[in-house]
This record gives structure tokens, C-alpha cells and sequence, in this order.
């Protein structure tokens, strides 16, 4: 029942750019969608604990107006299929088609937040994933960057999923200031995992099935939100 769950523990010990069929599909799905809603209510423990007024910070207000201004639909299901583009789709083989747009995105979405440190991050990052798309679409180098990113796909698994984790950050825009880098990261452990997780199911269920288990956490974490504020 659970051979899922030590799959995906073996991935994220040494992740591995060949891709292995996935059996009972349907099964291996909801486990894991079970299992990383699980685990990210287990990992806010751990900021809860650790950092003074973790409540003030962790304020829901702003993802409450992001619902009533674009609708519960577009928050569960178009944040999902936004941020699978940026940081899963590129999670395979190198695609310069892939890049491009996810670099960009990046680029976008860190300007708008540049004056916050990690932001920056995120741009750098995002510049990166679209200097490498520009060379890729280079006949000389599309050999040369096909080999590169397939020996570097484990460090850029984790990459992927840190970058991803630090965009959350966005989400705790009060008091973050007095905060170290550190306590920062400890914040968004749960979309690290997250990330960790949504990258294991790109790779080995594809695409869609990333968008569709993001899409379900999203759902789980939104709609009893959403029902205490109708109260």
C-alpha cells in the first residue's frame, strides 16, 4: 500500500533524470495528494514553534481578497497551472520552448516584488532559465545544454523546488523584515515539500497530473478556508 510513499522518499534521496513507469496510477495519486497534505499540516509545527508570532505572520487576509477578486476557480485551478508551467514543466528533458516563458515569468513576478531580498533571488533565477532557452535555441549548443542539464538534474530538482518555495514568501509580507534568512526559510517549508512532491509526480505521472495534484492541495487548504470566512 505504501510503496508509493518509499518510491518517492528514494526520488528525493537520489533523483534521477530516467523515468520509470508509475503502476496503479489513480492509487499512486491520491496516496501521495493524502500523504503531502499530511505532511505539510505536520511541517507548520515546526515554524509554529520555532518563531515568535507565527500566527500574526501567517495572517490568511490576503489570500481571502486574492479568492473574492478572482474567484475560488481561478485561485485553486489557474495559480496551480501558472506555477506547474514556471517551475515543473521544465522538470525533464531540456526544452528551450519551456524555459523562455518560465524564465519570464519569473522575471515578472520577482519585479513586482524586487525590493524583497529573496525576490531578487527569484529574478536572478529566472534570467538564468532564460539565458539558457536563448542558447538553446542555438543549434551549436542544443546538444551541449541537452547533456548539462541531464547531469544536473538532481541539483536542479531541488533548485526548481527552493525557487518555488521562496516565491511563497510573498505570502507573509508582514514582519518578514525582522526576521532572519534562516527563519525565513523555515516559513516555507511546507511549499518546499510541496514542491518536492509536485516535481516527483511531473516526472514520473507527467504534466498533468502535477497540475491536477497542485490544483487538489490547493483545494484542500482553500475551500475550509473559504467556508470559516462565510461564517
Amino acid at each position: 500500500m505504501f510503496q508509493p510513499i518509499r518510491e518517492w522518499w528514494q526520488f528525493l534521496l537520489r533523483p534521477s533524470f530516467e523515468k520509470t513507469p508509475v503502476l496503479h496510477l489513480n492509487h499512486t495519486f491520491f496516496l501521495l495528494l493524502v500523504f503531502q497534505c499530511l505532511l505539510s499540516f505536520l511541517s507548520l509545527l515546526i515554524p509554529n514553534a520555532l518563531i515568535p508570532n507565527f500566527e500574526k505572520l501567517a495572517d490568511d487576509n490576503d489570500v481571502r481578497k486574492m479568492i473574492e477578486q478572482s474567484g475560488l476557480i481561478w485561485t485553486i485551478l489557474g495559480a496551480a497551472f501558472v506555477e506547474e508551467v514556471i517551475f515543473r514543466l521544465p522538470i525533464g528533458p531540456y526544452r528551450s520552448r519551456y524555459l523562455i516563458p518560465g524564465g519570464l515569468m519569473l522575471v515578472l513576478l520577482g519585479w513586482a516584488f524586487k525590493s524583497m531580498l529573496w525576490m531578487q533571488v527569484v529574478i536572478a533565477f529566472g534570467m538564468g532559465l532564460f539565458v539558457l532557452g536563448i542558447l538553446g535555441l542555438h543549434y551549436d549548443y542544443k546538444d551541449m545544454l541537452r547533456d548539462v542539464w541531464r547531469r544536473a538534474f538532481p541539483v536542479m530538482f531541488y533548485l526548481f523546488a527552493l525557487i518555488f518555495a521562496l516565491v511563497h514568501l510573498s505570502n507573509y509580507n508582514e514582519g518578514l523584515k525582522s526576521l532572519n534568512v534562516f527563519t525565513m526559510l523555515l516559513l516555507v517549508i511546507p511549499q518546499f515539500l510541496a514542491g518536492l512532491t509536485f516535481g516527483y509526480v511531473r516526472h514520473r505521472m507527467g504534466f498533468l497530473n502535477a497540475v491536477a495534484i497542485h490544483a487538489a492541495y490547493n483545494a484542500v487548504f482553500l475551500v475550509p478556508l473559504v467556508g470559516f470566512s462565510s461564517q
